[in-house]
């Protein structure tokens, strides 16, 4: 591995592990202080629009805890047939987006009669909701996690050393703890793709990759006519070479006629 590529190499890891603990000093900071959103969204009432009061009265006659089960889904509850609600439903969402809770991934009515209903009906650790900060946290971690997979794979990647091993498999063990804790399934996504990554990266040839990185550097010039055989037996044809030996009289005479000077012949 080349200097240059090392120096790429070591910031690009930097920035990657920028991106990931300010997005979830971002994450943390909104568990921490959820209920001072909750009361900035109260305060200058954003989503407290009378649609708004309606949607959360639908999930209140479910009577279950998670209200947000019904009328919060953004596709499945989108008001598509009544337009003049969407900025009012638009405005709901986001001011649930960024609370505690957040979201529900899967809407109450694809739920009920199952015994998933049973897991998605409570105010914590639910892995049926996602709030916005969870959902930036979990997208970097995956493409962070798909970058390494890609890596991994294409033998681009390789565990040869303990470092190597405590970057893939401590932000995979980390994330999969932050996932567990959070009930994040976008983060637990990411933990299975870094430790994914980290698993294939032990079986994976150092030298080899190595290699593969090196001779991307090689350039190789040749040419075309030295794979001609056309011209190669051109070039070498029995004629040609026949040629190479002959004297025509010309040459003959000449030849004969300089040496009659050269030694004065009389007749």
């Amino acid at each position: 591995m080349t200097r240059s590529h090392k120096l790429k190499q070591t910031e690009k890891d930097c920035h990657n592990t920028l991106y990931e603990v300010s997005s979830d000093f971002i994450r943390a900071y909104s568990y921490k202080h959820g209920k001072e959103i909750y009361d900035f969204m109260n305060k200058f009432e954003i989503g407290r629009s009378a649609y708004g009061e309606m949607m959360d009265a639908v999930g209140r006659t479910k009577q279950v805890l998670a209200h947000r089960l019904y009328g919060h889904h953004l596709i499945y509850d989108f008001p598509y047939n009544s337009s003049e609600n969407i900025l009012a439903f638009l405005e709901h969402e986001l001011s649930d987006l960024f609370t505690k809770m957040g979201l529900p991934i899967f809407p109450g009515e694809l739920l009920e009669n199952t015994p998933l209903l049973k897991y998605c009906n409570k105010l914590t650790k639910n892995w049926n909701f996602v709030n916005g900060f969870d959902i930036l946290a979990g997208t970097i971690a995956i493409w962070q996690g798909i970058e390494k997979v890609s890596e991994a794979f294409n033998y681009e990647l390789t565990i040869d050393t303990f470092s190597d091993f405590a970057k893939t498999f401590g932000v995979g063990a980390l994330e999969l703890a932050i996932a567990l804790s959070s009930a994040n399934p976008f983060l637990l996504l990411a933990a299975g793709l870094h430790l994914t990554s980290g698993i294939r990266g032990l079986f994976n040839d150092g030298a080899t990759i190595i290699f593969r990185k090196n001779i991307k550097s090689l350039l190789i010039e040749f040419s075309l006519d030295c794979f001609n055989i056309k011209e190669y037996i051109k070039t070498y044809n029995i004629n040609n070479e026949i040629d190479n030996f002959l004297f025509t009289k010309t040459e003959v005479s000449y030849s004969i006629g300089e040496q009659i000077k050269k030694y004065n012949f009389k007749l």
